[in-house]
C-alpha cells in the first residue's frame, strides 16, 4: 500500500511544508559535515548538514547555514524517508549510511564510525517520531469522522 494517500489525508493534521529557521542554533536536532554525491556530476563533495524540525537540509559550508539570507544546497523532508540505515556493499565508502524515499536512495558518508552512528540515532528517531505523530493523527481523524458521522448537525423536535 502506497504512503502517499495517507499523507495527503493527514496534511492539514499534522503540516510537513512549515517553515524551518535553519539559520537559528534553536531547535537544531542535529549538524555536521557528510559527503554526498552530487545532482549533476556525481562526485562526493563534503556539506554542512543540518537536521532541524522535519527536514534536514545541507549547505555548502558551516557559515552558510547560519545565515539568514543563504539558501540551502538541498533539503529532505522526514515524511519521504520509509528507512535509514548502513549502507550496504554497494557503496565502497566506509561510514557511509542511506535514506530511502519514496522515489530513490540517497547515500552519505561521515568522517567516521562514531559520527555514522550519531546520525543514523538522529535520523531513526526523527523518522520514528514523524510516524508515530502521523498515527496519533490517523486516529484522531477516523475517531472524530466517526463521531461527526454519528452526530447529528441539529436534532429537530417534533411538536
Amino acid at each position: 500500500m502506497s504512503k502517499q494517500p495517507m499523507q495527503d489525508e493527514l496534511m492539514a493534521v499534522v503540516p510537513n511544508n512549515l517553515p524551518v529557521q535553519f539559520w537559528t542554533t534553536v531547535g537544531v536536532d542535529h549538524s555536521g559535515w557528510l559527503w554526498k554525491r552530487g545532482d549533476h556530476f556525481r562526485t562526493w563533495r563534503r556539506r554542512w548538514f543540518v537536521l532541524k524540525g522535519r527536514k534536514l537540509f545541507w549547505f555548502k559550508d558551516q557559515e552558510a547555514a547560519t545565515n539568514q539570507d543563504s539558501v540551502p544546497r538541498g533539503e529532505v523532508a522526514v515524511h519521504r524517508i520509509i528507512s535509514v540505515q548502513q549502507a550496504g556493499s554497494a557503496c565502497p565508502k566506509p561510514f557511509a549510511f542511506e535514506l530511502t524515499g519514496q522515489d530513490s536512495t540517497q547515500t552519505y558518508v561521515a568522517d567516521s564510525a562514531g559520527e555514522m552512528q550519531a546520525w543514523l540515532f538522529k535520523l531513526q528517531a526523527t523518522v520514528a517520531l514523524y510516524e508515530a505523530e502521523t498515527f496519533s493523527a490517523r486516529h484522531f481523524v477516523r475517531e472524530l469522522s466517526g463521531y461527526v458521522l454519528q452526530t447529528p448537525l441539529f436534532e429537530v423536535r417534533m411538536p
